[in-house]
């Protein structure tokens, strides 16, 4: 192939992606207001099984309570080395429930922000790959309790194919 038509493929392509960013933007999103009162209400009561569905505690736990010091760890070396083990796997779980605290958080504030809009849109991006990227925290590419707070604007139906 010549210069000159891998040029002209090449913005045919980029042409393409533009297009496809521009309707993907197009696209109107709600709030699911329902969603949005139950995670608020869990997030308010503190609901022990919400670790289950995948929405972090709201409080952090504390050592203490979750690992226990035996009067052995004084005056046994291998008592403490356990202990320490122990200590070492509740920190590392408490560092990513942090984690997902604060990122289930900022959903829920985007979300409550965006509840009383009649509707929005999420804005993408692309890149010199011809790659699509979405530039908002609140998405259908984030956690299931992400994906839970929207919803199209105008249904569609799935078609016979739309499982797949």
């Amino acid at each position: 192939m010549k210069t000159s038509n891998l040029q002209q493929l090449k913005k045919v392509e980029i042409a393409g992606v533009l297009n496809a960013i521009n309707r993907i933007q197009e696209t109107y999103l709600v709030i699911n207001k329902a969603i949005h009162q139950w995670c608020e209400c869990f997030r308010d009561n503190a609901v022990a099984w919400l670790e289950y569905i995948g929405i972090p505690l709201n409080k952090a736990r504390v050592l203490s309570k979750n690992v226990r010091c035996s009067t052995a760890c004084d005056t046994d070396s291998e008592t403490l080395f356990f202990y320490q083990q122990a200590c070492t796997v509740f920190h590392r779980a408490e560092t990513v429930n942090r984690s997902k605290r604060m990122s289930h958080a900022l959903m829920l504030g985007l979300a409550g922000k965006y509840a009383g809009e009649d509707n929005f849109y999420v804005p993408w991006q692309g890149d010199r790959r011809l790659r699509v990227y979405v530039t908002s925290k609140l998405n259908f590419q984030g956690t299931d309790s992400t994906k839970a707070f929207l919803l199209f604007l105008e249904a569609a139906a799935r078609g016979t194919h739309g499982l797949k």
